[in-house]
């Protein structure tokens, strides 16, 4: 049997009618899948996630009288990156 490939039901969600969420499911995995643009797009957000995560470790931060807003902010860029690059990961396989 051929295992189907998951995909979060974000991408499908503003749709109603199955037929459309259905095609537009398989234009999303064909997109994920194999792209030039969205390897590239991923391979972006993985390195600025990896400068705010050197300057967040960085001791130079803490003497500035407004660290917490600083950190507040990376923190919140942080996660928003994240949540890209969840909407950008590869299909899982259900199986």
């Amino acid at each position: 049997m051929m295992k189907k490939p998951r995909l979060t039901l974000v991408w499908t969600s503003h749709l109603r009618d199955q037929e459309a969420a259905s095609k537009f499911r398989e234009i999303v995995l064909s997109e994920l899948t194999g792209n030039l643009v969205i390897d590239r797009l991923r391979e972006l957000v993985l390195q600025r996630l990896e400068v705010i995560d050197t300057e967040i470790k960085s001791d130079d931060q803490f003497d500035k009288p407004s660290w917490g807003y600083w950190r507040a902010n990376a923190d919140g860029k942080r996660t928003a990156l994240i949540d890209i690059l969840l909407l950008l990961e590869k299909p899982h396989y259900d199986g």
